[in-house]
């Protein structure tokens, strides 16, 4: 089929000229007024217009600007075909959106040269964008997304194919306008997408919103809808491009997953409760085992009756811990193990806490240091409860791994940048000071690999210390979360065959007042 020209020339003469240069590579269609002209472009959708200047009525240049102004037909390229030999005429011709400009007489050779050079340009530039839509549509159609553009002046809405597809319409024609659209809303987000619509108009850009639809089954579907705004050349909002895609499944799956985690949450609880019951009920027999036990100890002269005596002790005091390390848990859990802000001394409360286990070191011939800083205050204001269970936990833990030499326990001033592995809590300000204490031992050592593996629920260094040593490898896990509650960091260095050393900060206030009573530190 051969490419369509629309001759538009009051003259008679130069319309049969160019109908003879062009004929024979062309379909030759024309008019002889401007207006004649408009409406042969817009019925005929021509390949190229061939456009005169001088003419009665509506002049060449009110036509190309019509036909550029006309988004039906603001794509057809236009040559000025003119005795107007001036270089402003050429000029405001370019300027109106023409592509090329002519002047008469015409050489046969060069109108048809220019012609067909336009005509290819422009079937060129059409395979370019026909390609581009084909894979725009193939990938939105690969990613089910739809497209729309909303004419705000007209309220024409126009859709591709994956918008109808979403909305269970015709492919052809989805929706004429935004109003017919908006009759596909669920009933409870109508309003609410119109208004948005209305903010989106007024400079509220880009557009983003989540609806539900209705499809012709009845069946509820829910979309995500993004758009963007287009000004016109007033700066006006002309049009609206966006998108839709169905999200009803990951919506359905958020829905699940949230109430899997309530259901989880519920039987944690539950789960938690029956065991905070259960130990401490576990607590009456155990202090009845533990208190007779004793006494029957203390009273008892043979040998081996109190051998059997000290082993029902032992194993009633080892099931004692067990079970307060689970109470303790369950507790830190559930976030019921609160700071409690004390008023202290620390190098009294920490002679109190190391003597807890000076007997059972000395039971194993071990010798047990404590080292407090002279620089730290005499007064401290913080969680001391927390304090106490962390530093039991470690010494404690020292104690029953270390079989030979003893432990240091100390406590020191620092800078909080200046300690541990990373971000360590509160730095020091005017009325804060950072604490690191350590717990130092003799012991076997960890390998380097499970330096963070101890911290883990029911571990210990490795299966051969779990048969030597009882316990449920809770204390270390216990300690790190109470210090994480204190804003502080727990961390650990070993040596094999050296021993290991166990770290952590925690900030305290320092007191106003009365007992404002702090030594020099310095950092």
């Amino acid at each position: 089929m051969k490419p369509i020209v629309v001759i538009i020339d009051d003259s008679p003469s130069n319309i049969t000229l160019l109908r003879a240069y062009l004929g024979q590579d062309f379909a030759v269609r024309f008019a002889t007024d401007g207006e004649a002209g408009i409406a042969v472009v817009r019925k005929e959708k021509p390949d190229l217009v061939l456009l005169d200047i001088n003419m009665p009525g509506l002049d060449g240049y009110e036509v190309c600007g019509r036909l550029k102004g006309d988004p039906e037909t603001r794509d057809i390229p236009v040559i000025f075909v003119t005795a107007q030999n001036e270089v402003a005429d050429e000029a405001q011709g370019l300027a109106l959106g023409a592509v090329d400009y002519i002047t008469k007489p015409v050489t046969p050779a060069i109108v048809r040269a220019r012609a067909k050079v336009h005509v290819e340009l422009k079937r060129f530039r059409e395979q370019k964008v026909q390609e581009l839509a084909d894979r725009l549509s193939l990938a939105t159609k690969a990613a089910g997304i739809g497209v729309w553009d909303y004419d705000i002046a007209s309220g024409r809405l126009i859709c591709n194919a994956e918008m109808a597809r979403l909305y269970a319409t015709a492919p052809d024609a989805p929706f004429q306008d935004f109003a017919e659209w908006l009759t596909r809303i669920h009933p409870d987000d109508a309003a609410r997408v119109d208004a948005e619509r209305r903010r989106l108009l007024a400079g509220e850009s880009p557009y983003k919103s989540e609806f539900r639809i209705l499809l012709p089954t009845g069946e509820i579907r829910t979309m995500k809808g993004m758009g963007t705004v287009f000004a016109d050349d007033g700066g006006r909002p002309a049009r609206v491009l966006g998108t839709n895609w169905d999200i009803t499944e990951q919506r359905q799956l958020i829905t699940d997953l949230e109430a899997a985690r309530a259901e989880a949450e519920a039987a944690s609880e539950a789960k938690g409760r029956f065991i905070a019951v259960a130990t401490h009920e576990l607590r009456t027999p155990l202090n009845a085992i533990n208190g007779f036990g004793t006494m029957l100890l203390e009273t008892e002269d043979r040998p081996d009756r109190r051998k059997q005596l000290q082993f029902v002790c032992d194993a009633g005091s080892a099931l004692e811990a067990l079970t307060n390390d689970i109470l303790e848990y369950v507790r830190i859990e559930e976030d019921e193990t609160a700071a409690e802000v004390s008023l202290f001394n620390p190098s009294s409360e920490l002679a109190a806490i190391v003597g807890q286990f000076q007997a059972p070191a000395a039971d194993k011939g071990l010798a047990l240091a404590l080292a407090v800083d002279p620089d730290l205050p005499v007064k401290l204001l913080g969680p001391l409860n927390m304090v106490r269970l962390v530093l039991a936990r470690l010494i404690g833990n020292g104690v029953k791994f270390t079989g030979a030499g003893g432990l240091t326990v100390a406590a020191e001033a620092v800078a909080a940048e200046a300690v541990g592995p990373g971000a360590l809590g509160p730095g020091a300000g005017a009325n804060t000071v950072t604490v690191l204490f350590s717990v130092r031992d003799t012991g076997p050592g960890i390998r380097s690999e499970n330096l963070e593996k101890i911290f883990d629920l029911f571990e210990q260094e490795d299966s051969a210390a779990g048969r030597r040593f009882e316990g449920l490898g809770l204390g270390l896990t216990l300690a790190r979360r109470l210090v994480a509650q204190m804003g502080g960091t727990l961390w650990a260095e070993s040596e094999l065959g050296v021993g290991s050393s166990f770290f952590f900060t925690a900030a305290f206030d320092l007191p106003d007042g009365p007992d404002k009573d702090v030594a020099n530190f310095s950092r």
